[in-house]
C-alpha cells in the first residue's frame, strides 16, 4: 500500500513534468487562451525572461555650441564605465546602469505605444533620459544638447531608434553618480 502511493505521486509528478513540457514548447498560444486555465495551474519555465530582449540599446548625446558648432556624439553608457578593480565584489554602479537601461527601454515601449509622436517629449522616460543627458553639460559653451538612442543585434550595425529635439542646456541640473 505504501508504494502504491508512491507510484501515484510518482506518476503524477511526472504527469505534471510532460504537461509543463508540452505547454512550454509544444502548444500553440491560442489554445491556452481557450483554456486559461491549464496556464494558471502549470508553471512558466520562462518567469525570469517571458521575452528575452535580441538587442542592446546604447545612449548617445552631443552638444550644440553657441556659434553654432554641432559637436561629435558621446556615449553616455561610458561615464559608467571606469570601475573600480574591486566592483567584481561590490559595484553599486551597477543599479544605476541598470535603471538607465530599464528608462531606455521604457523609452522605447512609449515610441511603440504613442501615436502622436510629439507626446514622447512630454513622457517620463524622455525627461528622465533629458536630465541624465543635463548632467554632461559641463562645457561652458554649450548651447543645447540632443540625445539618441540606438539599437544594435550581435555585431550589426547599429540602428537608429529615436532622435530627440535639441534642448537648451540647464546649466544648474545635477545628476548624482555617487
Amino acid at each position: 500500500m505504501e508504494y502504491l502511493f508512491e507510484f501515484i505521486i510518482g506518476i503524477g509528478l511526472f504527469g505534471l513534468f510532460i504537461a509543463t513540457f508540452l505547454k512550454e514548447f509544444v502548444v500553440s498560444e491560442s489554445f491556452l487562451q481557450k483554456f486559461p486555465f491549464i496556464s494558471c495551474l502549470l508553471p512558466s519555465w520562462s518567469f525570469f525572461a517571458p521575452t528575452p530582449y535580441n538587442s542592446d540599446y546604447f545612449l548617445f548625446y552631443r552638444f550644440i555650441y553657441e556659434d553654432n558648432r554641432v559637436g561629435k556624439w558621446q556615449q553616455a553608457n561610458e561615464i559608467l564605465e571606469n570601475r573600480p578593480y574591486y566592483s567584481f565584489l561590490w559595484n553599486p554602479r551597477n543599479r544605476f546602469l541598470k535603471g538607465l537601461v530599464d528608462v531606455i527601454l521604457d523609452l522605447v515601449k512609449c515610441i511603440h505605444a504613442v501615436k502622436d509622436k510629439n507626446q514622447i517629449c512630454m513622457s517620463i522616460p524622455y525627461l528622465h533620459l533629458l536630465n541624465f543627458i543635463h548632467s554632461f553639460s559641463r562645457e561652458p559653451l554649450a548651447a543645447k544638447v540632443q540625445f539618441m538612442v540606438m539599437s544594435q543585434v550581435k555585431l550589426d550595425e547599429g540602428k537608429l531608434v529615436f532622435l530627440s529635439e535639441t534642448h537648451p542646456v540647464k546649466k544648474t541640473c545635477k545628476y548624482y553618480l555617487n
